[in-house]
């Protein structure tokens, strides 16, 4: 499942996929791409929950992949 959010929601549309996704989904996380500040992660939802970074107001596009 890949999905995308408005840039002002990905923040929180990241806090509501670690509430609500299994430990062991597959999360991934590819923000504001082509820019100089590109960030991809991917890792379990675990993970994710101590990870701690947030992907701020940018475009972000979202990929889960149940197990």
């Amino acid at each position: 499942q890949q999905f995308i959010e408005t840039p002002y929601r990905s923040d929180a549309t990241l806090s509501a996929l670690l509430l609500t996704l299994r430990d062991d989904t597959l999360l991934s996380v590819a923000a504001d791409l082509t820019s100089e500040n590109e960030f991809i992660h991917t890792s379990e939802v675990k993970q994710w929950r101590s990870f701690g970074k947030k992907p701020g107001k940018v475009p972000v596009v979202f990929s889960l992949l149940a197990r």
